[in-house]
């Protein structure tokens, strides 16, 4: 079971993310859901707001820590994978957004 906390800003977060990681999440089972495939780290940055593949990385990899996605394949541009976590969690929208 997947316990959800409020921020701040409103959004309604799993226990131990932070709102830009549910962005991230969100955007990435968003893209998955309307496409079928997952995105790259650039679609991901345009989704969210973060001009840099860099910062789109960061992200990702405190997911994987998180057990939220897992580890990318490297050299593979759309080679992330979501955990079954991930899978099961039901993406709240924003309040307010």
């Amino acid at each position: 079971r997947i316990t959800r906390n409020v921020c701040k800003n409103g959004a309604i977060v799993p226990n131990g993310l932070t709102d830009r990681q549910r962005d991230v999440l969100v955007a990435i089972k968003k893209f998955i859901a309307d496409h079928g495939y997952p995105p790259t780290m650039r679609e991901i940055g345009d989704r969210v707001g973060i001009g840099s593949t860099n910062g789109v990385n960061e992200h990702l990899q405190a997911l994987t820590k998180k057990g939220w996605i897992e580890p990318r394949v490297p050299l593979v541009s759309r080679g992330l994978k979501l955990t079954a976590k991930a899978a099961r969690y039901r993406t709240l929208a924003r309040r307010g957004a």
